[in-house]
């Protein structure tokens, strides 16, 4: 991997291992209202202006785009279907990212001192470089050393896991 995608995670690594409950949950509940809201539309648009009993005036036969009443149903169809499968890739894409922050922040655990509390207080607590100094009480080029040599380190670990 390489290190600038690998900061770029670590960067959304707080943001990713808490998403999870709330945007998933709230996306699969959206999922499930659309898949309703398209039955209801479907027989909307049947009942009230394609029935049957309708249709058999001739002057009320659909005139443009849709010539037959079905042709309209399943494109509305089709439409939702697309719709509801986009939404449900946001919510698969938030889970997969949820899974790959808990595998990195497992590995930055797995780290040994003082590199798992370098990137732990990074990224995780989200402290500047000054204040994860402090917190150590490094100086800062130590800090700074440490800090690229732990993300070396686990370039190297996520590397070799994949």
């Amino acid at each position: 991997m390489y290190e600038d995608v690998l900061i770029e995670r670590l960067k959304n690594l707080h943001s990713d291992l808490m998403c999870t409950g709330d945007e998933a949950v709230s996306l699969v509940n959206f999922m499930t209202d659309c898949m309703e809201d398209k039955v209801t539309v479907i027989r909307d648009l049947y009942f009230h202006d394609r029935s049957p009993v309708k249709v058999i005036n001739p002057q009320l036969v659909p005139h443009g785009r849709y010539k037959d009443p079905a042709d309209e149903l399943i494109e509305v169809s089709l439409g939702y279907d697309s719709f509801v499968k986009n939404i449900g890739s946001q919510a698969t894409g938030v889970l997969r990212r949820h899974t790959k922050a808990l595998n990195m922040f497992l590995m930055i655990l797995s780290l040994p001192a003082p590199y798992s509390s370098i990137l732990y207080l990074r990224y995780f607590k989200q402290l500047s470089i000054d204040d994860t100094c402090k917190e150590l009480y490094m100086s800062r080029s130590s800090c700074y050393r440490k800090h690229q040599r732990a993300i070396k380190i686990l370039n190297k670990k996520m590397t070799s896991a994949s």
